[in-house]
This record gives structure tokens, C-alpha cells and sequence, in this order.
């Protein structure tokens, strides 16, 4: 976690995204943390990744 937020205040969103990712590993498919992934990858320009996050989010809250 810390990592992600050394890539956001470096301006990587990115970078800040695959940090999170690796967390999932850990915690497993949190709606609020795949958000927060779908949010950077948003900011990095990676729409059709950043939808496929969301959905994730959405199914797990069901």
C-alpha cells in the first residue's frame, strides 16, 4: 500500500493500480479496493481495464 502511494504522489497512476493489484492477492476481491484500482487505472488512461474493475466491484457487492 505504502508503494501505491509513493506512485500516486510521483504522478504514476499506473504504477500506483498494479501496487493495489498485488494486494488483492492478500485481501481477495474488496469492492472498495478494485474502485480505488479502477479509479487510477481511470487516471492512467486505461478505460476498458479500469470497466472491467468496476464490474468486479459491482458483483462483489451483490
Amino acid at each position: 500500500r505504502r508503494q501505491a502511494l509513493a506512485a500516486v504522489g510521483q504522478g504514476n497512476p499506473e504504477a500506483a493500480a498494479r501496487h493495489l493489484q498485488a494486494l488483492i492477492g492478500w485481501v481477495g476481491d474488496e469492492p472498495q479496493l478494485l474502485l480505488d484500482i479502477a479509479k487510477l487505472l481511470e487516471e492512467a488512461g486505461i478505460g476498458a481495464e479500469a470497466r472491467s474493475f468496476r464490474e468486479r466491484a459491482q458483483l462483489q457487492r451483490q
